[in-house]
């Protein structure tokens, strides 16, 4: 499954730092900030089925599978073309459990193959055509003003109290 976190501009101990912090976050605070995370993830998502619908540059079509049918495989380094749907159709975000944070995923088994490229069995490499972290890259400031607006909101709530 290929996937990632919804965060933004912060190296790693910065994010185990902050999201140590915002575990202990009062619950009115800790949803202004659910708030954020989510609309930043569900933007997250949404680019990534964009681009796959999008066509990508291709060598052309081509006649795969069995029964077969016509495809048109996306060049390396693009994202993947639009075929089943199935890939499209399990991009998803999900709340990490007992985090402040969310995943932006594909549960479609083949999704991990496609995002970071595959070895076959005589170790040729095929791929990557990554439709997910492109995603996150062209959504990184505005994902960073959505979370900075929540944590405005939050704090906010909380110098009320």
């Amino acid at each position: 499954m290929a996937d990632m976190i919804v965060g933004g501009g912060f190296n790693q101990a910065d994010v185990r730092r902050l999201l140590g912090k915002l575990d202990r976050l009062p619950p009115d605070v800790e949803k202004e900030i659910l708030v954020a995370l989510a609309r930043s993830a569900e933007l997250v998502r949404t680019d990534a089925i964009r681009s796959i619908k999008r066509i990508s540059p291709s060598s052309g079509p081509q006649t795969r599978y069995d029964p077969k049918r016509v495809v048109t495989p996306a060049l390396r380094e693009n994202p993947p073309n639009w075929d089943t749907g199935i890939l499209a159709g399990n991009i998803v975000t999900e709340r990490i459990p007992n985090k402040i944070a969310f995943w932006v995923k594909s549960k479609a088994f083949y999704s991990k193959f496609l995002e970071f490229g595959f070895r076959d069995v005589n170790g040729q490499r095929h791929g990557p055509w990554p439709f997910l972290f492109p995603a996150f890259e062209r959504n990184k400031k505005a994902i960073q003003k959505i979370i900075a607006a929540g944590v405005t909101r939050a704090l906010e709530l909380a110098s009320r109290r």
